[in-house]
């Protein structure tokens, strides 16, 4: 007889599958305080200022910090409300603050001084220009810059460093607008590095985690620019100019103090 035939075992049944994971979470809103901006291109003009100056998302905004050279973070106040707010700038137009001592060289001009900005190496290099003296300045130190300055009867913002701030910087440019600094003797305001050689790329405005000294120039045009009936001509040399005068008013400096205060 035949042999009997065992039939092929079943293979084991698979274990039930796992539960399906949840869907994802949709992802957050993008925060309204973060919209796209094109950056600004070209060289720093009146209209390029106008635009970086009113726009929260650019580094303008986040140097306004009551820290010397601390970064302001969104939400957070801008650095006159550690002076009074409204009054901070009210106090700016005034001038009452104008008559401090702004270097830490010491000594008195032998002339009217008018007010100097620019980057520190060239700075330097117009000071020293002014007596005669025709050097390519790399690295200015503070305490040279000051006295070479000093003696050649140029009005630069050279307090230490604790002092500085960018509200105490706008404290000295708004004297300087209005001709009140020591010894300025005019409303007469020198650029060592001309204005209307700055490309606006150099600035990387879009990088808000920090600042440099040569952005503090940008800023201080930008600001002159806003407190200046005729911000335009600023920027209409490229060269060394025999200078400039500012055309402000009380409304200029009110029209400024509540486009700062509105971006709080």
């Amino acid at each position: 007889a035949a042999a009997s035939v065992e039939p092929c075992p079943l293979p084991p049944r698979p274990p039930p599958s796992p539960p399906s994971p949840p869907p994802s979470p949709r992802p957050p809103p993008p925060s309204p305080r973060s919209p796209h901006v094109e950056p600004a291109r070209g060289v720093l003009s009146s209209k390029t200022c106008s635009g970086m100056m009113r726009n929260p998302n650019h580094k303008f905004w986040s140097m306004w910090d009551t820290w010397s050279f601390g970064v302001r973070k969104h939400g957070a106040a801008g650095c006159w409300s550690a002076y009074g707010g409204r009054e901070f700038f009210e106090q700016a137009y005034s001038g009452e603050s104008c008559q401090r001592q702004w270097s830490i060289a010491a000594g008195s001009f032998t002339s009217d001084a008018p007010a100097l900005m620019g980057y520190d190496p060239s700075i330097l290099e117009f000071c020293l220009s002014r007596r005669g003296v025709h050097q390519r300045v790399w690295f200015a130190k503070n305490e040279q810059l000051a006295l070479e300055c000093l003696r050649s009867s140029q009005n630069v913002l050279r307090v230490p460093q604790r002092e500085w701030n960018v509200c105490v910087n706008f404290n000295w440019l708004a004297c300087a607008a209005r001709g009140q600094l020591p010894g300025q003797g005019s409303t007469l305001i020198h650029f060592a590095t001309p204005p209307g050689r700055l490309d606006v790329a150099d600035l990387q405005g879009a990088a808000m985690d920090g600042y440099k000294m040569e952005d503090v120039y940008y800023l201080e045009l930008c600001v002159l620019n806003e407190l200046c009936e005729n911000g335009d001509d600023i920027f209409a040399s490229n060269e060394w100019s025999e200078g400039f005068h500012c055309q402000t008013s009380r409304e200029r400096f009110e029209a400024f103090g509540a486009l700062m205060m509105g971006m709080d």
